[in-house]
């Protein structure tokens, strides 16, 4: 009987150390930096891709990963409109633009330092 309680002992000890280390492992997905200034600022994946397409057509550095102070200012007539600041280390000053949007587009990007001056504005 001893034997018997012994070797049920082992199984039991065998099943929790094997089964302790084969914990399911949660997959990591990396984001796109799109992805994560989506997250980041309640928008939707679409805007921010177009927000990086259009930065990269304009003279500020296109990485969103440096777009601060991203935020919704007052509606405009055919859609919203979003403030953002980046700073250029190549041209050393800072952008502070408006972005125009519709529809999840970026229509046009404005440069609030320059009588809002055309950056960016969408070809149709």
């Amino acid at each position: 009987m001893k034997k018997l309680i012994s070797a049920l002992c082992v199984v039991m000890m065998v099943f929790t150390l094997v089964g302790c280390g084969q914990q399911e492992q949660e997959e990591v997905v990396e984001l796109t930096d799109a992805e994560k200034f989506a997250q980041e600022n309640g928008i939707s994946v679409e805007l921010a891709q177009d927000i990086e397409n259009a930065l990269s057509q304009t003279d500020a550095p296109p990485s969103l990963n440096i777009l601060n102070e991203w935020k919704q200012i007052d509606d405009y007539a055919e859609g919203q409109r979003y403030t953002g600041n980046i700073y250029s280390n190549a041209q050393n000053r800072y952008y502070y633009m408006v972005f125009y949007v519709k529809d999840d587009k970026v229509e046009s990007i404005r440069d609030q330092q320059n009588g809002l001056e055309f950056l960016y504005q969408r070809a149709d």
